[in-house]
């Protein structure tokens, strides 16, 4: 075959298809370098078959399979990270997106919300009446990516809230960012996929282990002793269970006031595990 025949073959099927011009072209070029165009629209042809062979070959050995773009290994489509080194892929397709969207509108409605404003000179409007309903009323995504993102966001929310009671206490607020990430969770768990459930056992983890903290601020600081106080004289007073007046004792020289509250619950039964 004729040098420059081979070369323009080559080119013209480099996009996988040829079209009818390029086609035209070199039967016509075969024509002035004396070949034969019945045999090289059958070379033509021949050579674009392999071609299309051979990438459908490496279509099947690839598929669903990539690179993390972190460290190279090995990655396959339904992962959240990677297994090697850990580097969480961000997915942007259109689902993820408009999971992102809502979640940027829900993260605006609470800022608006926080905002204090004055109801009335015997009422004030508490940014945390306006925030609770936002965060109960959002509907949680259906994707594996999206309830995720939203797993992530629920839990974040719920640890860096600050978990002080009264009119102005942000206890509800953390209460229904647990309750939204309790909600994912459970989502979650009706996936059939070992790396979700590896995320699902990690946030139980977490969850479990935060529910075993009090957080305090200065007015909590003060206020819970001073309850706790009175509770082991209300107890003592009455003659109750005195083995849980020495353990509350402890917890409090330990500064174990999750302990001191559980003990509390045995005269009273008020405390919260939020």
């Amino acid at each position: 075959m004729n040098e420059k025949i081979v070369q323009m073959v080559k080119l013209a099927i480099e996009s996988g298809t040829v079209s009818p011009k390029h086609r035209e072209l070199i039967l016509n070029k075969a024509k002035e370098v004396g070949e034969d165009p019945d045999l090289v629209e059958m070379y033509l042809d021949n050579e674009l078959a392999k071609l299309s062979d051979s990438r459908t070959a490496v279509s099947h050995e690839t598929k669903g399979v990539k690179k993390c773009p972190h460290c190279g290994a090995p990655i396959t489509d339904t992962m959240l990270s990677c297994p090697e080194c850990g580097f969480v892929f961000q997915k942007e397709n259109k689902a993820s997106e408009d999971v992102r969207e809502r979640i940027d509108k829900l993260e605006e409605a609470l800022s608006e919300a926080a905002i204090p404003r004055q109801g009335g000179l015997l009422y004030t409007d508490e940014p945390s009446q306006r925030m609770v309903p936002i965060i109960n009323s959002f509907t949680l995504p259906y994707t594996k990516e999206g309830l995720v993102q939203m797993l992530e966001l629920s839990y974040s929310n719920y640890v860096s809230t600050d978990n002080t009671i009264g009119t102005d206490g942000m206890r509800p607020v953390r209460k229904a960012w647990y309750g939204k990430a309790i909600q994912a969770l459970n989502a979650l768990s009706r996936f059939e996929d070992g790396e979700i459930q590896t995320v699902v056992s990690h946030y139980k983890s977490l969850l479990r282990s935060e529910k075993r903290k009090l957080r305090f601020d200065p007015v909590l600081g003060v206020c819970i002793p001073i309850f706790i106080f009175g509770a082991v004289i209300t107890g003592v007073g009455m003659n109750k269970d005195n083995k849980a007046v020495e353990k509350m004792r402890e917890c409090i020289e330990m500064h174990d006031y999750t302990g001191a509250r559980a003990a509390i619950h045995k005269y009273s039964g008020t405390t919260d595990d939020y």
